[in-house]
């Protein structure tokens, strides 16, 4: 490392090791906002790792995108007395380090703030900083669309732009380390070198002019990590003197009925331990049911597209959803659609915008589920089905442009701080039948309505604009133009005919409790096959154990597994860390006992490569009443008759199933071979003919063609999978594998 100048108070430091341009080393009195300055030079190159002692260090506050005449920072707090920082490290994503000098211990009254001027030790779009003592992860936080376990940087559920001088913070009390302790404090509520501030309730909905044709109104908001309850209070009048309504609740949303026409006024506090956040800002709400009828008279116009449903957000499918920590038959299951949007422990299952694009979708004549959209948008983050649908996750502008495109067939948008921009743009939408997706502060809405009245007078005419928005965790209600916030909007192409999604995601050809989509696309397990594995162990019991099982699962935990914190999708559900995850290795904690015949809860991990000791399989499936038959061969045999001669070699093995469909009833056929040893090293394919049916029934009754899938499950659990079109006398050869660990490379020409 090259020696550079460090400041540690106002002292100046040179020959400092560490590796960051400069350093303001700040001790602040918690709540007293003086630093305790040192003028003395610590001794960098002479430092050890000593850990914290009695109390425990946490990262507390990080500021990676300065504001202007900011320095960005780290800040520590401390859970009790004695904790002493001096020595453990900062590192990075880049693994650049950085030793926190000699500090000395600070205590639950006190925060270390550590102020990275003219350095990019932290970077300013996709980061992490770790607090460690040697190699002992003691504390993580990261930020940026990008990595899984990153906080999310807006108190909604949208992220068009990140405002600069915006930091994030754990909650007050957060010791945790999951990132849903964490939230942002906006410029001028962060608060380096002091305790974090109680963030209260940032978005509250319905918004400020909201009109509501009846009085029946879901009030709601994000929710907070670490709150108790949530008080609502309504008046009549914006001073609160006269409450006609308070409520207590554990959790968003309150759904009120009855609401009488007129204006109300309400907001919405937050309470950890019986202590108020303060309130949230307070808004307006009109019950107007005669006012918005939508008939036009005298000089009205209202253009409606009627076409878009109101869909709130939630988990819409049978997909699995590996993060959730609800069991089959509950409320809110890991394998089930919801009932109703959940939200609850700081975390938002779903998402306004996926609900807001299969709101549009439907109004262009789609048919998508938000889980499938969802799916499109973080498929393949990170290696393995985990955090694949949206659980807890923000979208950024770009994400949103990209699942709009993929929904819609391409996209179209106006951003604006003009509203009359926005609102030309918008009209001209709906007067072609369109609806738009739009946002408004940090969540997503449906446009699908718009509203002109003009009030004749004796002075000049007075024209009101309105907007008919759908949003997803209010529902439906008309918002003048001027308090409307609409900051985008965007529209399907003109021709857009809406995303129909895969009829697998409704199929279950096994019965095994897992929709074909979800077998072939993420968990690449055998969707004819109950126990792909052959652990015996159903697919579904396996990804259950994974999750749910005490000694294995982990779901309820982001960053954790046990007491050994990892990046996420490191040895998730792969407990003896080969390579395959639980549904798709027989013996997933490698002891040399199949998973279905364990019964030692994980006790005897052996974390070494597999010994070969499950069987690899090949399987064929197809739907068609037609006769394919597998082969599992030692050699690359042109066609059956040159294979046929050495069915006697090692390694030969045959599937054969010339029944063809034997009832109307069944959907589909497989033929499945257990590999027989490792010098079987190809799988053909044929087409052997035409349905024949027993006895001696007639030929040339079947299709001249089908769609089959092979499949290969290798001994290490990797899968090669591929579907392709099988006309009659075909003879299809794949290979060379290695059935321990996967395909085969072939040498060049």
């Amino acid at each position: 490392m090259n020696a550079v100048t460090r400041v540690w108070g106002d002292g100046d430091c040179s020959g400092a090791l560490n590796p960051v341009d400069s350093l303001k080393t700040l001790r602040f009195d918690a709540g007293l906002g003086a630093p305790k300055v040192d003028p003395t030079c610590p001794d960098f190159g002479s430092l050890v790792t000593v850990g914290a002692a009695a109390g425990q260090t946490l990262l507390n506050e990080v500021l990676f995108v300065p504001g202007v005449g900011d320095d960005p920072f780290v800040e520590l707090k401390a859970t009790g007395s004695g904790a002493d920082p001096s020595g453990l490290l900062l590192v990075n994503e880049r693994d650049d380090q950085f030793v926190i000098p000699n500090v000395g211990a600070i205590d639950g009254v006190e925060v270390l703030l550590l102020e990275f001027g003219g350095s990019d030790f932290l970077d300013d779009e996709s980061g992490f900083v770790e607090l460690r003592d040697g190699d002992e992860v003691l504390d993580r936080v990261a930020w940026g669309s990008d990595l899984v376990d990153g906080v999310r940087l807006t108190p909604g559920d949208f992220l068009a732009e990140f405002e600069p001088g915006t930091s994030i913070g754990r909650v007050p009390g957060s010791t945790g380390p999951n990132p849903i302790e964490w939230v942002t404090y906006r410029p001028g509520l962060t608060t380096p070198g002091g305790p974090n501030a109680d963030p209260g309730v940032p978005v509250a909905r319905p918004p400020d002019g909201a009109i509501f044709e009846s009085g029946d109104v879901r009030f709601n908001w994000f929710p907070l990590p670490g709150v108790d309850a949530y008080r609502v209070e309504i008046a009549s009048e914006a001073t609160f003197s006269n409450l006609h309504t308070q409520e207590l609740v554990n959790t968003p949303p309150l759904d009120l009925s009855g609401l009488a026409q007129g204006e109300h006024h309400w907001r919405v506090e937050a309470l950890r331990e019986g202590v108020s956040s303060g309130f949230s800002a307070v808004h307006l709400l009109t019950i107007d049911g005669a006012g918005l009828e939508r008939s036009p008279a005298g000089n009205d116009l209202t253009v409606v597209n009627e076409d878009v449903p109101f869909l709130p957000p939630l988990k819409d499918s049978r997909m699995l959803l590996l993060e959730k920590d609800a069991p089959s038959g509950s409320t809110y299951a890991w394998d089930s659609p919801y009932p109703g949007a959940e939200e609850t422990n700081g975390r938002i299952t779903s998402n306004s915008v996926l609900a807001s694009v299969a709101m549009v979708n439907a109004g262009i004549g789609g048919i998508a589920s938000q889980d499938r959209l969802g799916f499109e948008v973080f498929e393949g983050r990170v290696a393995g089905p985990e955090r694949d649908l949206s659980y807890g996750d923000m979208l950024t502008d770009d994400q949103a442009l990209a699942v709009m495109g993929f929904a819609f067939g391409g996209v179209e948008g106006l951003c604006s701080t003009e509203i009359d921009e926005i609102w030309a743009f918008v009209t001209a939408v709906i007067d072609m039948e369109l609806p738009l997706v739009a946002a408004v502060d940090e969540t997503a809405i449906a446009l699908n309505e718009y509203r002109i009245t003009i009030e004749n007078g004796p002075g000049p005419d007075i024209v009101e604009q309105f907007f008919l928005i759908k949003n997803p965790f209010v529902g439906s209600y008309q918002m003048p133009l001027d308090l409307s916030d609409v900051s985008c909007a965007w529209r399907p192409p003109e021709s857009a005919i809406g995303f129909f999604q895969e009829a697998e995601l409704e199929s279950d050809s096994d019965g095994d409790g897992i929709v074909d989509f979800d077998e072939v696309r993420r968990f690449h397990t055998d969707p004819m096959h109950t126990d792909s594995d052959r652990d015996g162990l159903d697919d579904k019991q396996d990804l259950a154990e994974s999750i749910f099982a005490p000694e294995e699962g982990y779901a309820a935990d982001f960053a954790f597994i046990g007491d050994e914190l990892f990046p996420l999708g490191s040895p998730a559900r792969d407990w003896d860390r080969d390579g395959a995850k639980k549904e798709l290795d027989c013996d997933s904690d490698n002891d040399g006992t199949r998973d279905g015949d364990d019964d030692d809860s994980f006790g005897d991990v052996d974390f070494q490569p597999d010994d070969g000791v499950c069987d690899a399989v090949a399987t064929l499936t197809w739907n068609a009443d037609v006769d394919l038959d597998l082969f599992v061969l030692p050699g690359p045999f042109d066609s059956s008759d040159e294979a046929a001669d050495h069915f006697a070699d090692p390694g030969y093995a045959d599937a054969a199933d010339a029944d063809c469909l034997l009832s109307e009833l069944e959907q589909s056929r497989s033929a499945s071979v257990d590999v027989p040893g490792p010098e079987s090293q190809y799988v053909a394919v044929e087409f052997f003919g035409l349905c024949l049916r027993d006895p001696d029934g007639p030929e040339g009754d079947g299709p001249q063609s089908t769609t089959g899938t092979l499949t290969i499950q290798f001994s290490n659990g990797t899968v090669f999978q591929t579907t392709e079109l099988f006309n009659v006398n075909d003879w299809r050869l794949y290979g060379p594998f290695d059935f321990a660990t996967g395909p085969i490379e072939p040498p060049e020409p």
